[in-house]
């Protein structure tokens, strides 16, 4: 009689400690990722979207800014859109793509806005544009836990925008990212390859 009742206990004590990891387990996996992390997920997105053949290609040859904004979140599950732009036509407004995302990263659904033909206005040699911003977030994204002045443009990210700067020796990337929490923007300096050269905060 006591054997069974310390099998039974036993079996008991088991399920319970399965329920309880599965809890924790699914408590870890609803997180909510950072703005910056959302940001990082619809430039993979663009890219996964011109490999299906569901946008156009020029979504990455003439990106130029990606825009974010915060959604109280309600029953479709929206907690972050997002807003790429191909470079700006000479009349109209930009071609762009939105980009909806749930507290987790889940991309649930995209659109494409259409507007003016635009050509390129710049020249992308070695990394395509997209790939550019994404490296500039990956920075941005590893060193904001150490860095304490860089936290408001990963936790508070609003929007980044890529152009080019040429010096007397070549040409570089410059990425201007802006955050909702302060008037400074954040700026990285990168050859075409995507290697950081230069970053300063200025007012």
């Amino acid at each position: 009689m006591l054997n069974l009742f310390r099998t039974q206990y036993k079996s008991v004590l088991i399920c319970i400690t399965s329920l309880l990891f599965v809890f924790v387990s699914s408590q870890g996996n609803t997180e909510e990722i950072t703005t910056i992390k959302a940001a990082e997920l619809a430039c993979h997105r663009v890219d996964r979207l011109v490999v299906l053949k569901k946008i156009d290609a020029d979504f990455i040859s003439k990106f130029e800014k990606l825009e974010l904004v915060e959604v109280t979140p309600d029953s479709t599950g929206v907690r972050f859109e997002v807003t790429v732009y191909q470079s700006h036509p000479l009349n109209g407004s930009p071609n762009s793509l939105s980009i909806w995302l749930d507290g987790s990263g889940k991309v649930l659904k995209h659109t494409v806005n259409a507007g003016g033909f635009s050509n390129p206005e710049f020249e992308w040699p070695e990394k395509d544009p997209v790939t550019l911003a994404e490296t500039g977030l990956h920075y941005v994204l590893d060193e904001h836990l150490e860095n304490q002045q860089l936290r408001p443009f990963a936790l508070d990210f609003m929007s980044l925008s890529l152009t080019q700067k040429k010096t007397s020796q070549n040409t570089l990337a410059e990425m201007t990212i802006k955050s909702r929490t302060t008037s400074s923007k954040l700026i990285l300096v990168m050859d075409l390859n995507g290697k950081l050269i230069k970053k300063s905060i200025v007012p």
